[in-house]
């Protein structure tokens, strides 16, 4: 079977971007400097979750839920169900009792409901898994920083990094499992990928990372 063309990836299409005032980057390049600078910066900065309820990070957990069922139906190539789960992240946003937060930890929910809500709308309505994708890795984004700012509950949750994402930027996304199952490329390279950070375990056990199937 061919290879998929890394110009051109299945799956994988231009990569999606952030507009900052009129400059455009992607979101690796946006948010991730290079993959050596992200473990560089897990390993010597330890990012604080904020101090929330108990009861909100059950119901964040309820959103991170619905993000992972889209997430293994992008890695199945099946585009309806991702638009299904899509559909159900932004029920569990609209949701989310907000009022439990207060100060800083409110004003930076607010900043990442916004795009969390957009990305996810933005895949209900495509017709193609490319553009899907794209806008997966925008969630993506925004999903990693509420896993860093708020935390993830009890249970742990990886960051994952495929480097050969839309033409070989790279792009991450979030599992609730260790294995690596690529929402970028799907069955074409569907073990591609590996894991770059912990949420939800000790400081000790977040730095230390570990590698997915190749």
């Amino acid at each position: 079977m061919a290879k998929p063309s890394m110009m051109d990836p299945e799956g994988g299409g231009p990569a999606p971007m952030h507009d900052h005032g009129g400059e455009k980057h992607s979101p690796t390049q946006a948010r991730h400097k290079t993959d050596a600078a992200q473990r560089h910066d897990t390993e010597k900065h330890e990012i604080k979750s904020l101090d929330v309820p108990d009861s909100f990070l059950t119901q964040l957990r309820s959103i991170f839920s619905a993000y992972f069922r889209l997430q293994t139906a992008l890695s199945l190539d099946k585009l309806k169900d991702a638009q299904k789960s899509s559909k159900d992240v932004v029920k569990v946003l609209e949701g989310i009792d907000m009022t439990m937060l207060k100060g800083q930890a409110r004003r930076l929910w607010i900043k990442e409901t916004g795009s969390i809500r957009k990305s996810a709308t933005d895949i209900t309505t495509v017709n193609d898994i490319k553009k899907a994708r794209s806008s997966f890795a925008l969630l993506s984004e925004s999903m990693i920083a509420v896993a860093r700012q708020f935390g993830v509950g009890k249970q742990p949750v990886y960051r994952l990094h495929c480097p050969m994402a839309f033409n070989n930027r790279g792009a991450d996304w979030l599992q609730d499992k260790k294995q690596t199952a690529n929402p970028y490329f799907g069955s074409a390279m569907f073990r591609c990928g590996s894991i770059k950070e912990t949420f939800g375990k000790t400081p000790a056990e977040k730095s230390k990372g570990g590698k997915g199937d190749q």
